[in-house]
């Protein structure tokens, strides 16, 4: 190589450098909404949505295949959702602002990642499970524009919204209706632990949610859609776990320290779902 040569390569890999680490912050920003949720304990759903296809279809090969849909399509709706929110988070002690900058940036761009990713879940879908599994994905393409741009600021509806995506998700795995009724009354109640967590955010923001609602009207939200859940289980496993559900009833309204209770309330849903999906 001669000095001439040289200099081109020395001019060019700084740049070439600069693309690579854009590239990768455009990957890490696109991943990082999902692995901030599980680290805090929210990716219950794709185990849910696993188990239930693993025991129903009894394939190593559609199970595999439920987890990684389940997967995309969640990191595809966090990060839709984290780029909605991407102003108010600056409210939210739980967003690191590094990562919230290359969507600041780019709004854009991943907006249209994230439509990319949803659309290429609900193909596969449709390809591997079905027409049920690509529908319940599709809904999602609804559903989570309404709880980022409506449902999120009124409360008892940001439940009910993201209870029903709950459901849709666990719904790519199995059409038996009272398993998606039941993750979906779950996902409901894990949200209205969530809104606890970030009550202090929420009320910084200026968003009226579950949570930031009055006590009278937060306590009435909270009985009903654990009254929903224990009538779903009832029906599931009868009346002695139905009683079960004043469980995360008390956890949700008595418990102090929401983090420490939506633990406790994981672990309690995680047995019940194990139970109504293998009865």
């Amino acid at each position: 190589m001669d000095a001439t040569s040289a200099r081109d390569v020395a001019v060019r890999d700084p740049g070439e450098r600069a693309a690579t680490r854009a590239q990768l912050s455009a990957v890490g920003a696109t991943l990082v909404p999902l692995l901030h949720r599980l680290a805090r304990g929210e990716g219950g759903l794709i185990g849910m949505a696993t188990w239930a296809a693993a025991w129903e279809r009894r394939d190593v090969a559609t199970t595999a295949g439920v987890f990684a849909l389940t997967s995309v399509l969640l990191a595809a709706v966090y990060l839709y959702n984290d780029v909605a929110d991407r102003v108010v988070d600056a409210y939210n002690p739980a967003k690191v602002p590094e990562h919230r900058e290359p969507l600041l940036r780019r709004p854009g761009t991943f907006f249209a990642t994230s439509l990319v990713m949803h659309l290429g879940v609900c193909l596969a879908a449709w390809g591997v499970l079905g027409p049920w599994a690509a529908t319940s994905a599709g809904a999602l393409l609804v559903l989570n524009p309404l709880y980022s741009s409506v449902a999120k600021r009124l409360p008892g509806l940001d439940v009910i919204v993201v209870g029903t995506m709950g459901a849709a998700v666990v719904g790519v795995a199995t059409s038996t209706p009272v398993l998606v009724l039941l993750a979906g009354a779950m996902t409901g109640i894990s949200h209205a632990f969530q809104t606890r967590g970030d009550l202090g955010a929420d009320r910084a923001a200026g968003i009226r949610s579950s949570a930031t609602a009055p006590a009278l009207a937060r306590e009435a939200i909270w009985f009903v859609v654990c009254a929903g859940y224990a009538w779903i289980v009832e029906r599931q496993l009868g009346p002695r776990w139905a009683a079960s559900a004043i469980v995360p009833y008390v956890l949700l309204s008595r418990a102090p320290g929401a983090n420490r209770a939506w633990g406790w309330a994981r672990a309690y849903f995680a047995i019940v779902w194990v139970a109504a999906t293998v009865r």
